[in-house]
C-alpha cells in the first residue's frame, strides 16, 4: 500500500506502473544526457583530428603553396580533408554506437527482466 502526494491510497500493480513509469522516466533523461555528451564529444573530437592534421601538414601545405598553388586550391584542400575525415567518423561512429546502443539495451533489458528483441526496418 502506498500514498501518492498524500491524497489516497493504491495497492497492487498500480504501485508498480507508478514505479515502472518513474524508472522509464529517469531512464530517458539518462539516455538524453549521454546522448548530449556523446555528441558534445564527438564534435570536439573530430574538430581536434581536423585541426591535428592541419597542423601536421603545415610543411606541405607551404611547399604546395610555394610552388604556386592558390589559396582557394589550399582552402579546397583542406576542406575535402575535413570532409573525408568527418564522413569517416560518422561511419565508425553510427556502427559503433548503434552496436553499442543495442548491446547496452540488451543488459538493461536483461536487469529490468524486459524484451530485447530487434526488429531492423520498422
Amino acid at each position: 500500500m502506498a500514498t501518492l502526494a498524500g491524497i489516497s491510497t493504491v495497492t497492487g500493480s498500480a504501485v508498480n506502473a507508478q514505479e515502472n513509469a518513474e524508472a522509464l522516466r529517469v531512464v530517458e533523461v539518462l539516455l538524453a544526457a549521454g546522448f548530449v555528451i556523446a555528441a558534445a564529444l564527438a564534435a570536439w573530437g573530430a574538430s581536434l583530428c581536423v585541426a591535428v592534421t592541419i597542423e601536421q601538414r603545415r610543411r606541405d601545405v607551404a611547399i604546395l603553396r610555394t610552388i604556386r598553388m592558390d589559396a582557394s586550391a589550399t582552402r579546397s584542400l583542406i576542406r575535402s580533408e575535413a570532409w573525408t575525415v568527418g564522413v569517416i567518423a560518422c561511419a565508425l561512429g553510427i556502427v559503433v554506437g548503434s552496436t553499442g546502443g543495442w548491446a547496452s539495451w540488451a543488459v538493461l533489458a536483461g536487469v529490468v527482466g524486459g524484451s530485447y528483441e530487434f526488429v531492423l526496418g520498422q
